[in-house]
């Protein structure tokens, strides 16, 4: 395992930011931009794990006479350059390193419970607008709340789009039945079970970072700056090239 001697609180380089343009855009729709999950997919993609790290010239020479593949890595670190490789995996699994292994992993994990989220919150969304419907501008006072039939169908009437009010249709049908108090009920619950997963895969998503992290603290035992360096410096390429490619 590659471990560095360095113990130093200054810091390798950070993510890349554009330098803003001063004035209004009004020739074309304005929107931001993102990587999903940028460092992790950098860590998987060119291996760096610290079982895979190579420090030195003479070893990374070595390693490319017996036909293994590099990724480089380089950059500067208190004005001073630093250059290190990882042995690429070649999308072979008995190749990967600790951490992409364990990052496939838990993006699996996380790509799964979203995947469960989805239909959630629809439900959670379209129950919301029926709920608003009773408790709001269509209450009342007089008779009591509207029919949960009722908030449905209203609610079903100002949806233009053919295809979601058919997606509404199918997903509040089988709460028309119901009273207030049970369909307050139903809705919580849902309300619950999208809470719990989202959670989750927030916790995922956080774990999945702190790999990154962990390798840039200084007083971490996982302490690497040629692996954190290698993965803010590929991001940084990253983006650059795809703002080439964009702008």
């Amino acid at each position: 395992m590659k471990t560095s001697d360095q113990k130093a609180s200054r810091k390798f380089p950070g993510a890349y930011v554009f330098p803003p343009v001063k004035g209004l855009e009004n020739k074309r729709p304005v929107t931001g931009l993102d990587f999903a999950s940028l460092y992790p997919s950098i860590i998987m993609t060119y291996n760096l794990s610290p079982e895979k790290m190579v420090s030195t010239l003479s070893e990374a020479d070595e390693l490319e006479r017996e036909n293994k593949v590099l990724h480089n890595i380089e950059f500067k670190y208190n004005g001073n350059p630093i250059r290190a490789w990882t042995i690429r995996h070649g999308n072979k699994p008995d190749q990967k390193g600790l951490f992409p292994k364990i990052l496939e992993r838990l993006g699996r994990m996380r790509n799964e419970i979203k995947a469960q989220l989805k239909p959630i919150g629809k439900k959670k969304k379209y129950m919301g607008k029926v709920k608003s419907r009773m408790d709001g501008s269509l209450w009342d006072h007089a008779s009591g709340s509207i029919s949960i039939a009722d908030a449905i169908k209203d609610v079903l009437s100002s949806t233009k789009n053919v295809k979601k009010r058919a997606e509404m249709v199918k997903i509040l049908d089988p709460f028309i039945d119901l009273s207030y108090d049970n369909f307050i009920k139903e809705y919580s619950s849902v309300c619950f079970a999208y809470d719990s997963l989202n959670s989750k895969q927030k916790a995922i998503k956080l774990y999945m970072n702190s790999f990154y992290g962990v390798t840039g603290r200084s007083g971490s035992p996982f302490y690497i700056l040629e692996l954190a360096g290698g993965v803010t410096s590929a991001g940084q390429e990253i983006i650059k090239h795809v703002a080439e490619f964009l702008l």
